[in-house]
């Protein structure tokens, strides 16, 4: 603090780039690379622990569903909505909206299965999901899938662009003669096609549609400290009552007891070679 207010006074422009010099050099130090700690009712070592894991959250939304084009419904169409001539079309129907899937595709893969077992048995079932060590997760989220899904999804959405185009210009023209829709601000078919090119540049949300499974770290920041040690709390809890607890809990027992989050890398690390072995 003296050395700062130093430099506040100071007209040394020297002497600050060299301050700035050594800032620059500086590194902090993350809560995961403590090691140890004195009891594992510390805050720090349960932030610590909780961030050895990501959580897998079950992903609901589907390929159809993402690149269905909407419609905004007019006064008169919400009237419509009773009769079944917009179902006939071949849309579904909601309250104010109406929309339809243009886009035929389909991708057999064994990834959501092996993703889904695999979140059974090295997972600790939370209110945001299950917390999987982070190293378990990367290998269930390495998928030599993935390459192959946003080959042939780019492939099949080529191939039907042509047909995809010619349809929804139909429907746009039999929706605004019945009068049942808002005029959209953008073409349905460059809407699409937007969606499109989002989708395949983000390869996060192709993983996701793919996997049926969202991974993420720890929502919380170090100042949500109720939030955390409820969370710590939950996944102690859980460990503790099952009968037959899976590797992950007696992990995170064993890293509890002994107030070590590194516990958790060494016994999934042994747990992983394992597999590996047992695979070959």
């Amino acid at each position: 603090m003296e050395t700062l207010k130093s430099l506040l006074d100071t007209q040394d422009a020297g002497a600050v780039a060299e301050f700035l010099d050594e800032l620059k050099n500086l590194r902090t130090v993350d809560v995961r690379e403590i090691g140890e700690f004195r009891s594992a009712n510390e805050y720090a070592f349960k932030l610590a622990l909780i961030h050895e894991g990501l959580f897998a959250h079950k992903w609901s939304d589907s390929l159809g569903q993402y690149l269905a084009i909407r419609y905004q419904l007019n006064e008169q169409g919400k009237k419509t909505i009773g009769n079944n001539e917009l179902k006939e079309m071949g849309f579904d129907i909601d309250s104010a909206t109406i929309s339809r899937r243009y886009f035929r595709f389909e991708y057999s893969s064994e990834c959501t299965d092996k993703i889904s077992n695999m979140v059974k048995n090295y997972g600790i079932e939370t209110h945001l999901g299950h917390w999987i060590p982070k190293n378990i997760a990367r290998s269930l989220n390495e998928s030599s899938d993935a390459q192959n899904f946003k080959k042939e999804l780019e492939t099949a959405l080529y191939e039907q662009h042509i047909e995809i185009e010619s349809s929804i210009e139909h429907d746009l023209r039999a929706l605004s003669d019945l009068n049942v829709i808002e005029q959209p601000e953008t073409p349905p078919f460059h809407s699409f096609k937007a969606k499109c090119e989002k989708l395949l540049a983000n390869d996060l949300k192709l993983g996701r549609i793919l996997s049926k499974y969202e991974f993420f770290d720890l929502p919380y920041d170090i100042s949500n400290k109720e939030r955390i040690e409820d969370l710590f709390d939950e996944m102690l809890a859980l460990s503790n009552s099952r009968h037959r607890k899976n590797v992950t809990q007696h992990a995170f027992l064993s890293a509890t007891e002994k107030a070590s989050p590194k516990i958790i890398r060494e016994v999934m690390t042994n747990a992983l070679n394992k597999k590996l072995h047992q695979d070959q």
